[in-house]
């Protein structure tokens, strides 16, 4: 679950509680006229540490784990530091005003000169300044308390220590993110084609929209265009590059200003994966930085701002050819091939289509002809062999056999695609496509699929 998620979750059943208790408290406890905004006592005994009434809160700037962000409000509008003209989000910054309203403690823990090591704010773990109408206050925020009710806090104005409630702390630590409305992710089913490139080179795909989308329930509607041509899975695409490319947004942690010097700390000056994505009908560029500890930071070529992410949500991007490619060897439609030319043991055959995918489709080997449905029920067969891996060294043989077998599509444009199969280890061969070595399969499948040809029409 995303930091957002959870403080929509976390965050906003008390919005509703806080917003209608506040007011009556802040009337109820507020300075009289030429009180500080310092140390005061309610009748029920808490210590009121800063107080204000909604509409007197003009900034807010805080710095935690996450990083720094300003916020500042100026005739009601409220506009964030680097991200003007930006929206925000108001049930965010409802929340920010009316959780700060009456900050209390149910007692002074500590004086001030005692060991601020022991609450933690020897080296505070967040800090919080509220600028107001009248005033301002910065709060600084250590451990948590032994019983994870809140953590210690104390102030600008006094070193004494006081509890600050888990609800208010869990406003300090939401980042800038979670007060910017983040451009809405890319629409998984809108993407039509991804280039990764990286330092293992480019991954390519795209789709083919006209079709044909089945065939056997299996027919790829995807293509891989490098670093290898070939059908790509469409599950595999749909998996590992499209829905985790839509949820990227989604997952964002924080923001930061576009400018030079964030691009330098974030690494994006030298982007380590560039992704183009093109999405109903538009091209949007993605960079990514390096990792830095748990987080990778990246741009979007269509919005104006830096944005944070875990690296486990930018896995995809090492992405792989096998990973994508359809585990079947040359799933084509057969209504998009001419011939096909086998030679297997010195014997070579030749079968010949004439509209495949057509009612009155007409099938021949060596000139003669064939039963229709006979012969598509060969075809899927021979079509739908499985790959069982991608070689990972030299084959084991001092000298590389000639090919065992090959089959050669011939397609209607006049392309083609040849596969040849030659010997690799005891149990797989190696598959050439179109000259290039880049799968194994089990010979077992190889040896049926051979056999398969070598008894069809005889």
């Amino acid at each position: 679950m995303s930091r957002n998620a959870r403080f929509i979750l976390n965050i906003v059943i008390v919005v509703a509680v806080v917003a209608l208790l506040a007011g009556g408290v802040y009337f109820l406890t507020r300075p009289e006229e030429g009180d500080s905004l310092g140390e005061m006592y309610t009748d029920d005994d808490k210590v009121k540490v800063f107080s204000y009434a909604a509409d007197e809160l003009t900034g807010v700037q805080v710095t935690n784990q996450y990083g720094s962000y300003s916020l500042s409000r100026e005739g009601g509008a409220w506009s964030m530091a680097g991200m003007e003209g930006e929206t925000l989000n108001a049930t965010a910054l409802d929340t920010l005003v009316f959780t700060f309203m009456n900050i209390t403690s149910d007692a002074k823990v500590a004086e001030a000169g005692a060991d601020m090591s022991v609450y933690g704010l020897d080296a505070p773990t967040a800090v919080l300044t509220l600028t107001t109408a009248g005033g301002g206050r910065t709060f600084y925020i250590g451990s948590q308390t032994p019983d994870a009710s809140g953590s210690y806090f104390n102030t600008d104005a006094s070193e004494d220590v006081y509890i600050m409630k888990s609800y208010m702390v869990d406003v300090v630590e939401l980042t800038a993110r979670d007060y910017l409305t983040v451009a809405e992710g890319l629409s998984a089913e809108s993407i039509t084609a991804v280039t990764v490139d990286g330092p293992s080179g480019r991954l390519a795909v795209e789709m083919r929209p006209e079709g044909p989308r089945d065939q056997y329930g299996l027919l790829s509607y995807w293509n891989l265009t490098s670093p290898e041509r070939r059908s790509a899975s469409n599950s595999d695409v749909t998996d590992r590059l499209l829905t985790p490319i839509s949820q990227l947004e989604s997952g964002v942690s924080g923001v930061l200003e576009m400018n030079d010097e964030n691009l330098s700390s974030t690494g994006l000056n030298s982007p380590e994966y560039t992704v183009s994505v093109t999405a109903g009908g538009g091209d949007v560029v993605y960079e990514f930085s390096p990792v830095s500890g748990e987080y990778r930071y990246f741009r979007r070529s269509d919005v104006n701002y830096i944005m944070r992410t875990d690296s486990e949500d930018c896995a995809f991007l090492q992405t792989g050819s096998y990973d994508v490619a359809e585990k079947l060897l040359a799933m084509i439609d057969i209504a998009l091939i001419s011939e096909i030319r086998t030679s297997h043991d010195g014997r070579e055959k030749q079968f010949d289509i004439v509209d495949g995918g057509g009612d009155n489709a007409a099938f021949y080997k060596d000139g003669v002809q064939l039963d229709a449905d006979e012969f598509r029920d060969f075809y899927g067969k021979i079509v739908a062999i499985a790959v069982s891996g991608v070689p990972d060294g030299p084959a084991d043989y001092s000298q590389p056999p000639a090919p065992e077998g090959s089959i050669e599509y011939v397609l209607t444009d006049g392309t083609g695609l040849k596969l040849e199969f030659t010997g690799y280890d005891e149990r797989n061969c190696l598959v050439s496509v179109d000259g290039e070595e880049y799968y194994t399969v089990a010979r077992k499948t190889v040896d049926k699929m051979f056999e398969e040809i070598d008894k069809a029409f005889e």
